[in-house]
Order: C-alpha cells, then structure tokens, then sequence
C-alpha cells in the first residue's frame, strides 16, 4: 500500500488541524469527508486539494482504506462500527466511546475484520510521554506511587463542549488525557473511584477525579470554565518527575531527587500540533510494523471511567 485512503467523518475544530497536518505527508490521502450536513462538508472539503464531501456514509467507506473520526463524542461508536465491518481501519478521536461495553465491543469487531482500531490521543504517541513511561519503567524515581495531572483550558460560549448537555463539560472532552498516566504508568486496576465537579449551563465546567488502589493512587484536573497549572507529576519512593505545562505537549521532563540541586532534564521533540505522532503509529499499525500505543485494555478503562462519571453526574445535578 503506497498511500493509505483515509476518510475524515467530521467537519469540526479538530479534524481541520488534523487534515492540514496529514496532507503534508505522501504516505496518505484525504480521499472524501462526511458530515450529515452536507454543507458543512463541502465547506470543509473546499479547504482541503482533492477532498470533496461523500454523500453518504457508505461512499466514504467504498473510497477509503482507512476512516478518522471526528464527530461529536456519542457518535463514534456508530461511525466505528460502521467501518469496521465493511473491513475499514479506525483512528478515532478520544473517547472511543463513553461506554466500556461499546469501546470493548468496538475492539472485539476489529479483531474479528482485521482491522486496526486505534484511540487517537496524540500525547501518547509523543516522543516526551514514551520518555516519561522509560524513566518510570527503569526505576529512575523508584516505584511510582501517584500522578497527578491537570488540563484547563477556558472555552468560549456556544461551542459544543457546553452545548452538549448529555455528553459535553469539562470531564468528557479532557479527561481522556487525565486519565492517560495512570492508565499507562499505574495499569487500570483501582478500587475507589470519586469526582467533584462545579456545574454551569447543565455540564461541568471543572470537575477533579480521585483514583485509589493498593499502594497508588491518581488524581487529575479538567476545566473549560476554570484555570489551573498545566503540569504532570509523578511521584515515586526515590524522586519524582515533573512535566511543565502544557504537559500533554511533553517537551522538558525533569527528574528531582531528595537533593534539590540533582535534577536530570530531558528534552524532547513535539512538531506541529502533534497529529504526526498519532499518524505515525496509526500506519505502522495498518501496516504490520507494530500494535497501537494504547493499548485496548487502557482504552476500554478510560471508557469506563468517563462512563462512571456521567453516571455520577446525572445523579450530582438531580
């Protein structure tokens, strides 16, 4: 295969930045993009060379090897399944789904048609993050104890995140990042599982998580309506790291011991908007060279945990 036919369902924010990322590789094509709305495809299509907008879903799968899918949260499972039975490659946006049995199910259909189903958060596919989990993994600050992770970013009125009040809010678009380093760095057994959130226009606006397990724990911080320190810690029995904000474009990790003055730093690359990470091992992937970076295990646990706390939700604003 010369260059991978990737379909783009989606016409929003992300799938415009992820396109002008991709079309400046020549191992893949943008072959069409479909929206329901027809016209918000044709729009998006006019902005991209030799993309135009399918008329259906159907003829995006029969002019695609692979589909990128950028849709609203609640519709990624139909469009995934979709193309995964007609035998077609996924690189979805996270969350894959907010519902474990759908992530799962998601996976299972993958298997079954040979095909690659992939999570697309480009910070795990960062150069920095696979420093952070080597440091973590040769025991550079011992054994790792806790992480702790924020991501705000104040977000204008009228966009989905606040108009969605079944899916949208703080915790559903940003979480998936949140939950990343313990998924990846701790595993994705815990017993206790608790959230707090400030609510505003029916979604939360700034929501903390609290995970416990045997001898870990893990907490991050997720806000549209509420500012905090972008940084990632990791703490260990022997020292801990520290990643600066915007820690899910990791650039400078830090290793601190009990002695102030030793700090090791790394440095490491992030180009673009980090979408060519993803790419990366997404083709890699298709192409038998290796499996995706997050694993279904970890993606499936993340879906359980956005699921856990809509629930909770629900019953928070009743």
């Amino acid at each position: 295969m010369d260059r991978l036919r990737i379909g783009v369902i989606g016409s929003g924010r992300i799938a415009s930045r992820f396109c002008k990322e991709g079309q400046k590789r020549d191992d893949v094509c943008f072959s069409a993009v479909f929206n329901p709305n027809r016209g918000s495809a044709q729009r998006f299509a006019a902005s991209f060379s030799g993309m135009d907008a399918a008329e259906d879903l159907n003829e995006l799968l029969e002019r695609s090897d692979a589909v990128y899918i950028a849709a609203p949260h609640a519709a990624h499972y139909a469009y995934a399944r979709a193309a995964l039975l007609h035998g077609r490659h996924v690189l979805c946006e996270k969350p894959v789904t907010l519902s474990a049995s759908q992530t799962a199910e998601l996976f299972a259909l993958a298997r079954e048609n040979a095909c690659v189903l992939m999570e697309a958060v480009k910070t795990a596919y960062a150069p920095g993050f696979r420093r952070i989990q080597e440091l973590c993994e040769s025991g550079a600050i011992g054994t790792v104890l806790e992480t702790d992770a924020t991501f705000t970013r104040l977000t204008p009125p009228g966009v989905r995140e606040w108009t969605d009040r079944e899916n949208g809010g703080s915790m559903t678009e940003l979480g998936t990042y949140l939950l990343l380093p313990p998924a990846v760095l701790l595993g994705t057994d815990w017993t206790g599982c608790r959230f707090w959130s400030v609510f505003r226009d029916g979604v939360d606006a700034y929501t903390r998580y609290f995970l416990t397990g045997d001898g870990r724990c893990a907490s991050g911080t997720a806000g549209l309506g509420g500012k905090k320190d972008g940084s990632l810690t990791v703490a260990g029995t022997e020292g801990y790291l520290k990643i600066g904000a915007p820690w899910w474009k990791p650039v400078r990790i830090e290793v601190h011991h009990e002695d102030p003055n030793q700090v090791e730093v790394y440095e490491e690359e992030y180009e673009g908007e980090g979408f060519r990470y993803e790419l990366d091992a997404f083709l890699r992937a298709v192409r038998g060279e290796g499996k995706p970076v997050l694993t279904e295990e970890q993606s499936v646990w993340i879906s359980s945990v956005l699921e856990r706390y809509l629930t909770w939700r629900k019953e928070e604003k009743r």
